[in-house]
């Protein structure tokens, strides 16, 4: 028997799921997991810097909300980190909050270990869960992701990562969250490009499966009736090149620039929706100001509506600033803060739709050199 968990928004344009009539339905069953859950594995993403680059990241890495696309990434931090990102809403859910918070370290020269979580709240809103023919509500939906990453050098070149997660969905006051474990797994190839002194390049190819272990969960209601539901499970690869050289620059003298570029495809293995693909690009100048541009189109389920979209497409950017501590200091304090913003329309799910209020998103990191 299908169940089904329906989300009631007070919008015109519903831009959780694809429907009409301010009505969305997922199905939770493990046939019809590209609805279930998409607004933790498809929605925001844990970085402003990866929003503001069409969420492609599997090839770039080097921060700790690498690790939520490609465990391998946190292999390219070189000492150790704390970021915090924050941002809201999710689409219609105005009272919604997405919330990481990831601390890296470099263990040795072959291994870096991290512990992170991703806490996902719904804020209150119209939400019940329709579990073998009964409609149970409830106010306050949260899930909570918790995270044990390391990544190792298995050459100079190549980086292998894996994530341990304990996936919890708080769904009802008076029952205990339900749990999941799932396993992540990645990896990163580098290779220095030659080229003269004065402009290093690097290329970088990417690749790691979400939900390698293919889990499900099982919720239950209060008078014991349950359900279960398999998580998507993600496959990403990709590309990156990037290039630094000096600039010269009248009046300001060699102004040092980098410029990233990156491509990467997104399918998921136990279901024909979300395959799509993304593409970011960086330019820092400086070592203080970055600029950020990215595009995005996913496959989406139309639910066989005139109205509704089958792709979900879009355009993104953003910028950061690098506080340099270490050099205010005179190297006393040995550390950077990065601090990125990204403020985005949401793009709606029907032709018809109009899009909601921006999304916004701060990360903020403190890195040690």
């Amino acid at each position: 028997m299908n169940q089904y968990i329906h989300f009631r928004f007070l919008a015109r344009t519903l831009l959780v799921v694809l429907a009409t009539g301010g009505l969305a339905t997922f199905q939770a069953n493990g046939q019809a997991n590209y609805r279930f859950q998409q607004e933790y594995f498809f929605g925001r993403m844990p970085s402003a810097q990866i929003e503001a680059m069409g969420g492609a990241d599997v090839a770039v890495g080097g921060s700790g909300p690498s690790l939520f696309f490609n465990p391998a990434g946190i292999g390219l931090v070189a000492n150790q980190e704390v970021t915090l990102n924050i941002s809201a809403p999710f689409y219609a859910l105005v009272n919604s909050n997405y919330t990481f918070l990831s601390y890296v370290r470099r263990v040795n020269d072959r291994l870096v270990g991290a512990v992170s979580v991703n806490r996902f709240s719904m804020g209150e809103s119209s939400f019940t869960v329709d579990i073998a023919g009964g409609d149970y509500p409830v106010e306050t939906p949260v899930i909570n992701n918790f995270a044990a990453t390391g990544a190792f050098s298995v050459t100079g070149a190549v980086q292998a990562g894996v994530n341990l997660n304990v996936f919890r969905w708080k769904l009802f006051d008076d029952v205990s969250a339900s749990s999941a474990f799932l396993g992540d797994v990645g990896a990163t190839w580098t290779k220095e490009l030659a080229s003269s002194s004065n402009t290093p390049a690097t290329l970088r190819v990417g690749a790691s499966v979400t939900n390698l272990t293919f889990s499900s969960i099982t919720f239950s209601a209060a008078d014991g009736a349950e359900a279960s539901a398999e998580f998507p499970a993600v496959a990403r690869v990709g590309v990156s090149y990037a290039v630094h050289r000096e600039v010269s620059v009248r009046g300001a003298g060699d102004m040092p620039v980098a410029l990233l570029a990156t491509f990467e495809v997104q399918d998921v293995l136990n279901n024909e929706f979300r395959t799509g693909v993304r593409f970011g690009v960086e330019g820092r100048f400086y070592e203080v100001l970055s600029i950020r541009l990215g595009a995005f189109t996913h496959k989406l389920d139309d639910f066989d509506v005139a109205n509704n979209k089958s792709t979900l497409s879009d355009i993104t950017y953003g910028f950061g600033i690098a506080i340099p501590v270490s050099r205010f200091t005179g190297g006393k304090l040995p550390a950077d803060v990065h601090v990125d913003y990204v403020s985005l329309k949401q793009p709606p799910y029907v032709e018809s739709g109009r899009r909601l209020a921006n999304m916004r998103g701060f990360t903020f990191r403190l890195v040690w050199l």
